[in-house]
């Protein structure tokens, strides 16, 4: 014989309170994390905005290319001037000037005893070799006149 469908309907409408309460509960439990988060997000927010906008927060030209330097060490590859670029930012380092990318150009050109910029593979460090791009460093002691030899 089947149930009374009044009081599967009754049994029905208690569960689906009790789901309702459930969901109300969880819904209060996010609303409590997204408030804290929000307020953590303002706090940070003054901070953030000072890091970029704040020039004396820039890097110094000495702190880019030390910098530089331990990227491509760790890449162990040529790197163009926008993934440097990236991966400045990505360690926190800001760069100056209208252009930051023009500004980290200049900065690794004027620095040509440290950097080469191999055509077609970006900035490397002059005193490594580089033979995935063909790239072998002169002999510190050697006198050489022509320099390092790219090999393309």
């Amino acid at each position: 014989m089947a149930g009374n469908p009044i009081t599967a309907l009754m049994k029905r409408k208690r569960v689906l309170i009790s789901d309702i309460k459930t969901l109300q509960k969880e819904l209060a439990e996010i609303d409590k994390v997204l408030n804290q988060a929000e307020k953590l997000a303002e706090k940070l927010k003054p901070r953030i905005s000072n890091i970029v906008d704040d020039p004396s927060k820039r890097a110094t030209p000495k702190e880019v290319v030390r910098i530089t330097q331990e990227i491509l060490n760790e890449v162990n590859i040529p790197m163009p001037r926008s993934k440097i670029l990236q991966a400045l930012k990505d360690r926190g380092i800001v760069i100056g000037g209208s252009n930051p990318a023009n500004t980290l150009g200049t900065t690794l050109g004027r620095n040509k005893d440290l950097f080469i910029n191999l055509d077609g593979y970006g900035y490397w460090l002059i005193t490594r070799d580089c033979p995935q791009v063909s790239y072998y460093a002169k002999d510190q002691d050697s006198s050489d006149v022509f320099g390092p030899v790219a090999l393309h």
